[in-house]
């Protein structure tokens, strides 16, 4: 039945789709459904036509079946099956792992700029990487995006100096007089 079929591939996770050789229409049902699912046609055709026919409907393979599958047509089937499967699972885990990256660089993200310390990254170039909205306050600039007004920029450099000749960070505080008030 296609519609249980489809209703499967909406509701479930599935490896592959196993579809007959003339069900075009459904082909492209199930690939709007489910873009990246690998589906393999079954037909009657033995022809090169029959399976690049396949290929450019977004079939995994072709697989020639008259009644009943002939023991390597049988091999052939099982293989691209245990393909589908294997390339189903590994866009899950990108998926997955693409997620949690994500979702790890929004939480370090939020506890690096809430920090209430100053936090400059500086390549070996010099070039700032990055900058806490402390820290850029600290280098002068209103919102951390733009170039700093050098108000801290002598103690920055001369820590950078530091770094980079000897090879150990250094973590000394930063001050810098505004107005009558010392901020550091």
């Amino acid at each position: 039945d296609e519609e249980a079929g489809l209703q499967l591939v909406r509701t479930r996770r599935v490896d592959a789709v196993i579809l007959p050789g003339r069900a075009e229409g459904l082909v492209q049902d199930v690939r709007r459904l489910a873009p990246s699912l690998p589906i393999i046609v079954v037909g009657t055709e033995d022809s090169a036509l029959a399976a690049a026919h396949a290929h450019s409907q977004g079939a995994l393979g072709y697989v020639v079946a008259n009644g009943s599958l002939e023991p390597d047509m049988e091999q052939v089937l099982k293989s691209l099956v245990q393909r589908a499967a294997a390339r189903t699972r590994t866009l899950a885990d990108r998926e997955t792992t693409l997620r949690e990256n994500q979702r790890m660089r929004k939480f370090y993200g939020d506890v690096v700029t809430s920090v209430q310390q100053g936090i400059v990254v500086i390549d070996h170039e010099g070039k700032v990487r990055f900058r806490n909205p402390l820290a850029a306050r600290l280098l002068g600039e209103e919102d951390g995006t733009g170039p700093a007004d050098g108000r801290a920029a002598v103690s920055l450099v001369q820590m950078l100096v530091e770094t980079l000749t000897t090879g150990e960070s250094q973590n000394q505080p930063l001050a810098f007089e505004q107005g009558e008030q010392k901020v550091f």
